[in-house]
């Protein structure tokens, strides 16, 4: 292979080294609807979610961290999911008041709560447990 040839081969790998750059990865496709709950409090929250009419899964959260709540969609860039419920004991008490909340999940291509889900926050006033989201 003589030099012309290696430079014309060199300029058209940068070309399509280019060109890939510029095109969305598969990464970047959205791959499921996500929703994260954080809390406001000072100790772990047990709750449960649902997707649809599916079972209830039981979660907790506790300070300082995210409980991820993930919808997988059937291929890429689908974004639609079943909705998402919360079911929680808003009374801070001995006795068991279950307080269930429709919550939204945004699509997203990451598990980054911050940058690409939908964020909820437990909080407690006049004793009470809250979820609310950070546009409330």
């Amino acid at each position: 292979m003589n030099g012309a040839h290696c430079k014309y081969l060199a300029g058209a790998f940068v070309l399509l080294a280019a060109l890939a750059g510029s095109l969305p990865a598969t990464a970047q496709s959205k791959r499921f609807a996500l929703a994260c709950v954080s809390t406001l409090t000072d100790h772990k929250i047990n709750f449960e979610y649902r997707w649809g009419d599916e079972d209830w899964t039981a979660a907790s959260v506790g300070p300082g961290k995210w409980q991820l709540l993930m919808w997988r969609y059937n291929r890429p860039n689908e974004n639609r999911s079943p909705p998402l419920q919360v079911r929680y004991d808003d009374d801070m008490s001995k006795r068991t008041n279950y307080a269930i909340t429709d919550i939204e999940a945004y699509a997203a291509s990451s598990e980054n709560c911050e940058d690409q889900g939908k964020t909820y926050h437990f909080y407690v006033e006049d004793g009470e447990l809250f979820l609310s989201d950070d546009e409330a």
